[in-house]
């Protein structure tokens, strides 16, 4: 005798599909982007929705891949009903997307009846069957289309629809600063090198010298290369640690 099968309890649902040791350090990689200004190009495939916490009423952000069914935008949470984002959307359902450029602020609803689960699940089988396989296995169910039709309402989707109001705060970009201050940090090594003394008091071979010239100035150039190394931990001038080769007339090759 079968027993029946009952539904588990909301945020217990196990999904340990996705808990690898580097799933949850790139689930953040697209709202560093974001931070530093590359908005316009991660904006192209996820999308930030900012959510207001549940407990604190803080803005929440998070990056996830929308999908977009006969003209409606739906969010599908991998995660089940673990997932802060998702439960936070169960509770205030207003939430601000920014998405392909634009930010719009958006409430998130339900699915409205079967037939319109069914062609999410579609589409969500078309893109991601190995893990929407292993989602419906996770929340207890069969990716068969009768049992998904039984059990539509367990499924983690819902539906953004534009709305009127005032919503959370959106990401910002924040950290786009640090671009420019790393321009000006190069800029400034490079002047660094190119005044040192050392570097400009390297001879060069003169035209029509002697074969050897070339290799006296690899090698003067080597010691030179030595002498800053050096310098960076004596206090001595860097040209009193030249070797005498410096010293010696172009085209004179190696003692």
């Amino acid at each position: 005798m079968t027993q029946p099968r009952t539904a588990p309890r909301e945020g217990t649902q196990t999904t340990r599909y996705l808990d690898l040791w580097w799933s949850r350090r790139l689930i953040g990689v697209p709202l560093y982007l974001w931070r530093l200004g590359l908005g316009p190009l991660t904006g192209r495939v996820w999308m930030v929705v900012t959510t207001t916490g549940r407990s604190t009423g803080l803005p929440r952000h998070v990056a996830v891949y929308p999908h977009v069914v006969h003209g409606h935008t739906y969010l599908w949470c991998p995660y089940g009903g673990r997932s802060q984002w998702f439960r936070n959307l169960l509770a205030d359902p207003v939430a601000t997307v920014q998405w392909h450029g634009e930010t719009t602020v958006v409430r998130a609803m339900p699915l409205a009846d079967e037939a319109e689960a069914m062609e999410v699940v579609g589409a969500l089988r078309h893109f991601a069957a190995a893990y929407f396989g292993k989602y419906l296995a996770s929340q207890g169910l069969v990716d068969t289309d009768e049992d998904v039709r039984a059990h539509w309402r367990r499924l983690h989707l819902l539906r953004l629809e534009v709305t009127s109001g005032r919503g959370p705060a959106p990401l910002a970009a924040d950290r786009a600063w640090l671009w420019a201050a790393a321009a000006g940090l190069a800029c400034t090594l490079r002047s660094v090198v190119r005044r040192h003394p050392a570097r400009r008091a390297a001879p060069r071979p003169e035209a029509g010298a002697p074969p050897g010239a070339d290799r006296c100035h690899r090698d003067v150039a080597h010691s030179y290369r030595r002498a800053i190394r050096s310098w960076a931990v004596s206090p001595r001038r860097p040209t009193e640690m030249v070797p005498a080769i410096a010293a010696r007339p172009n085209g004179a090759g190696p003692a």
